[in-house]
């Protein structure tokens, strides 16, 4: 559990870990250099239960938490909990008997998403039925790129990700470090699985969530994005995840874009075509690719017809905004 400034909802998050049907666990709670109380909310639990590990530490970002987490980390299967989202009573059992029974790299279920506002659940439906509850090869199949990376709805064998030096990135604050740990997991896993079931409440409307200030953050999703362009040419992959590398960057810049402020999105528009031509050129990849040929090819052009998309979009979404008043 990487915790920052979490106080808020941390009980919650903690008691829906404590009170797991699967009791042998281990809870390494890694205190980023909170300023409210959430170190005496964690010290408050181990003097409770002995299973509850601390590491305190001067804040240092959500990539370094999550390793040090997994440097000490002494279980067979690690699962990841933000401290803003809680667990169904049986998350951990339900994945760990299906990782034991298929001797899995790694297991994932769904989840769902929580509203602060309305005070409700709904179930997001990552996957498809048939997708799920089978064994499958991520190299065959290769539809797990297009999902959220969610990387805290999965259990992950501890073994599977030191033999792929499988670690986050260490860049500041919590700045997407979930793109490139989620790509390299399903780039290297030979045994997966997808459990149709809700098992995690993702809080949606959390105020400190990484997706708020995204303009400040717009150089981390490269950075996350280059660490799996280097990962995938390192390990002779390009010609099988090359392409998939490009489309999922080329995705991401698409819904980065869609978070901006009008005035940011065509030099923001310049800059990803020119990142897309370096990816393109780093995996050898044909300039006939198509997802993204309109974004690189005509980059001033794309960007006046985002602009018009995204205002007209949200121009519409106020004055629903206005009548619903």
């Amino acid at each position: 559990m990487p915790i920052y400034n979490a106080s808020t909802y941390l009980r919650q998050s903690l008691d829906s870990v404590t009170n797991q049907t699967l009791t042998n666990i281990e809870v390494i709670c890694i205190n980023d250099g909170s300023t409210d109380n959430s170190l005496e909310i964690i010290r408050e639990y181990a003097e409770r239960d002995s299973r509850i590990v601390i590491i305190d530490k001067p804040n240092s970002g959500y990539g370094d938490s999550m390793n040090r987490g997994l440097d000490i980390a002494k279980g067979k299967y690690i699962a990841i909990l933000e401290p803003d989202d809680w667990y169904e009573p049986d998350m951990l059992e339900t994945l760990y008997n299906l990782a034991i029974e298929h001797n899995l790299d790694v297991v994932k279920g769904d989840f769902y998403q929580y509203s602060n506002q309305t005070r409700q659940d709904r179930q997001y439906h990552l996957f498809r039925s048939e997708q799920c509850n089978k064994v499958f090869n991520s190299n065959q199949d290769t539809f797990v790129y297009s999902l959220q990376p969610s990387i805290w709805s999965a259990l992950y064998k501890r073994e599977f990700l030191i033999k792929n030096n499988i670690r986050f990135l260490d860049t500041p604050g919590a700045s997407y470090q979930d793109t490139s740990f989620n790509f390299k997991v399903f780039a290297t896993a030979r045994c997966a699985m997808f459990v149709d079931k809700p098992l995690l409440h993702y809080r949606i409307d959390n105020d400190q969530s990484s997706i708020n200030n995204i303009a400040k953050k717009l150089p981390y999703i490269d950075k996350e994005y280059d660490e799996i362009d280097s990962f995938v040419v390192k390990n002779n992959l390009s010609n099988k995840l090359g392409s998939i590398t490009v489309e999922c960057r080329h995705r991401t810049y698409v819904w980065a874009m869609e978070q901006l402020s009008i005035s940011l999105i065509r030099s923001y528009v310049i800059c990803c075509a020119d990142t897309l031509r370096q990816s393109i050129s780093k995996h050898g990849i044909d300039n006939t690719y198509t997802s993204c040929m309109q974004l690189i090819n005509h980059p001033t052009l794309y960007a006046v017809k985002k602009i018009c998309q995204l205002t007209g979009h949200r121009l519409k979404l106020t004055i629903r905004h206005s009548k619903d008043r």
